[in-house]
């Protein structure tokens, strides 16, 4: 052996040693804690698919404390996305051992069909722990390792899967006007989900007060989605005999069809910004456009309208604070001048503002035409419900038109909107930058005092803009001024139809970032 080798070979040895040395001075935990950690965020950030699963699996293996609710997350949607219901299903188990109302663990059980309810008090119980599990998938820390557009994607399934569930079990209720709202927000996320469009179909044609051209639209489109699969000829059959059956002709039906099969422009989920010549059965002309509707007694109606009255306010309502406690001033993230914008546009639809329709419009139609390359806006309509008009997108046209098709309802649940609305940017919205203007006379139908306070604070970093319209008492002006105020924006006042525009546009310019806030 040469000098040169044995003096390498020294080098080697003595190396090791050193690293001994190392390892053996250190603590015990502190060595495993190192240990855990690196192999966690080795397994984290291997690539999505069967290298990651293996990775994850060899992790939880080891028993480790740390990072394991992080890993289980990470592994439920890698075999959601595998289409392993099984070991999904198998994981979410475990993690809800350690968070009973993980959003990704439900959602893979629903997903799954491994959450089953049978009665009504059992889905009543089920769906009431997947909408805490929605709430808190709003605060749910991102996993370790991954970046913020893969939790996001994680994010948009969970959100879509358990609101699908949720609208699934007020279907079954015969709670439509609940299922629809829920059943919109999955297709809003996934718009291309054959199930889910389908289930808005049905629910928009069911009860009392159908959403005939929405409902008609989503069962063409499931028609084309679902087309040359197993259960496509029948989804095709039934489709359009219920729309012959209410009235609409063949020819119609065909319209549906060809309108539903073009390429949807991006962020579309409304039927009334797709169909230009496709038409509802009560517009095609048959002399028996009517939508049937099942026969109930009138005790059933009431108890169906007092058990929805129940679960709206167990929904959308923001607690009410104590008597005499006021949230304290949260605090607002600034965003550079020119940020790019998610925008939620919020209008009553009451009564009160039909002889402004006009100028409203007018008014709104100027503020999208300035959305640039990468802000975005949705259209929210509210009167006792919540209604989507359209959700996020950056075409201002299909923005325009939702505006205009906006029809006078009774009600005014400004609280619900504002809290939704909030809710809905945090969840699917592009920008970190996000704003919420709100168009109202200040009224809110549910009652309660101080909410505006509760509300302001919990909406996170969503700023609010107000233009409040005819505002006839002074509790309704505080009502906007504090959510404004309290959320980083700002409240304009107007009392005469010419008045709107001007101040929409002056708030549109706080809202882009083209003028600071006096």
């Amino acid at each position: 052996m040469s000098f040169g080798s044995s003096a390498l070979e020294r080098s080697k040895m003595l190396a090791h040693v050193v690293l001994a040395a190392i390892v053996f001075t250190l603590p015990l935990a502190a060595f495993s804690q190192t240990t855990t950690e690196t192999i966690y965020m080795s397994a984290a950030a291997q690539p999505s698919g069967h290298a990651r699963i293996a990775a994850l699996e060899e992790f939880l293996s080891r028993a480790p404390a740390d990072h394991r609710s992080d890993a289980l997350e990470i592994l439920i949607c890698e075999y959601s996305r595998a289409k392993n219901e099984k070991q999904a299903a198998s994981a979410a188990r475990e993690l809800l051992s350690i968070d009973a109302s993980n959003p990704f663990a439900l959602a893979a059980l629903a997903n799954g069909g491994s959450e089953r309810a049978h009665t009504k008090e059992q889905r009543s119980a089920l769906a009431q722990h997947q909408i805490q599990a929605l709430r808190n998938l709003e605060h749910l820390p991102k996993p370790a390792g991954i970046t913020d557009a893969e939790f996001m994607a994680m994010n948009r399934a969970a959100y879509a899967t358990l609101s699908a569930a949720i609208g699934s079990a007020y279907f079954k209720d015969k709670d439509y006007e609940q299922a629809r709202a829920y059943l919109r927000n999955a297709v809003a996320v996934q718009a291309e989900n054959s199930q889910y469009v389908y289930q808005l179909g049905l629910a928009d044609l069911a009860g009392h007060s159908p959403n005939a051209k929405e409902g008609y639209w989503m069962m063409a489109r499931a028609v084309v989605l679902t087309q040359g699969t197993s259960g496509g000829q029948q989804i095709a059959d039934y489709a359009q005999k219920s729309y012959e059956e209410a009235g609409g002709t063949a020819a119609s039906w065909s319209q549906f069809l060809a309108a539903a099969r073009a390429p949807r422009p991006m962020g579309t989920t409304s039927a009334q910004t797709q169909l230009t010549s496709a038409r509802t059965p009560a517009e095609s002309g048959g002399e028996t456009a009517r939508i049937r509707e099942p026969a109930t007694t009138s005790e059933k109606a009431k108890e169906d309208k007092e058990e929805q009255k129940r679960v709206e306010a167990s929904i959308w309502k923001p607690a009410a604070p104590e008597a005499d406690t006021i949230a304290p001033e949260p605090t607002r993230v600034p965003f550079p001048p020119g940020e790019p914008v998610s925008l939620g546009i919020l209008i009553e639809a009451s009564d009160a503002t039909k002889q402004n329709r006009a100028v409203i419009v007018q008014g709104l139609s100027d503020i999208v035409r300035r959305l640039r390359p990468k802000d975005e806006a949705f259209i929210l309509a509210f009167s006792n419900h919540l209604m989507f008009e359209q959700d996020l997108t950056q075409n201002y046209h299909l923005l325009e038109q939702a505006v205009d098709n906006i029809k006078p309802q009774s009600g005014t649940a400004l609280y619900d909107a504002v809290g939704f609305a909030a809710g809905h940017l945090k969840r699917i919205a592009r920008n970190r930058n996000q704003a919420i203007l709100v168009i109202s006379d200040g009224r809110n139908s549910n009652g309660k005092e101080n909410s505006s306070l509760r509300l302001a604070s919990e909406i996170g970093n969503v700023r609010i803009y107000c233009i409040g319209m005819d505002v006839d008492a002074p509790a309704n002006r505080e009502t906007l001024q504090i959510l404004a105020g309290r959320s980083g924006g700002e409240a304009a006042f107007v009392s005469k139809p010419n008045e709107f525009e001007p101040a929409a546009q002056q708030l549109a310019q706080i809202i882009y970032g083209e003028k600071n806030r006096q």
